[in-house]
């Protein structure tokens, strides 16, 4: 069990191990961060309006300025990823899409250092709100290169406007 997280500290958890502070307001977390984070999908998440980056450009447009749409039908094993320059450790992530809705299918968040061998680091959540929060459990503090949302089942995805990506990080993403 891990105890609070307090701001401007690190914590230990009761097995010793170093457990990062973290907040939105963090290098990385919101804002515009197209020039750090790199952001790819498979199709046909990579959807058919607005560019991925738009997804880190701290935009909340619902337009191909600002967001960005994806296609309707996500197949198992399909994911938007986020790359980022050095190692960091996120525990929370946040999605911003345009309407409520009930069904953009079952997910899970994944973290690699090396884009092909993957570790869980949520429990599968189904994407239905227009305000996601999700938190995640990465079990190396050091933190990832990569972290992915990954779809669990095949579903037929909301075809609207996915707006904002936001990460309660650790300090130090450059």
């Amino acid at each position: 069990m891990l105890f609070p997280y307090q701001s401007g500290i690190m914590l230990a958890s009761n097995r010793g191990l170093q457990i990062p502070v973290t907040s939105y307001a963090n290098n990385g977390g919101t804002g515009d961060r197209t020039a750090l984070i790199t952001v790819t999908a498979t199709a046909p998440i990579d959807g058919f309006a607005g560019v991925l980056s738009n997804l880190v450009d701290g935009g909340f447009g619902a337009n191909a300025t600002d967001a960005t749409s994806p296609i309707t039908t996500a197949t198992t094993g399909q994911y938007v990823r986020f790359q980022f320059p050095s190692k960091v450790y996120i525990d929370e992530a946040k999605i911003y899409y345009n309407i409520i809705f009930t069904g953009n299918g079952d997910w899970k968040w994944r973290a690699s250092n090396d884009a092909s061998s993957w570790v869980d680091v949520s429990v599968a959540f189904t994407w239905d709100v227009n305000t996601e929060v999700m938190s995640l459990s990465p079990p190396d503090p050091a933190g990832y290169l990569y972290y992915q949302m990954e779809i669990t089942a095949d579903h037929n995805m909301v075809n609207d406007w996915c707006l904002e990506f936001e990460f309660k990080i650790a300090p130090g993403a450059t």
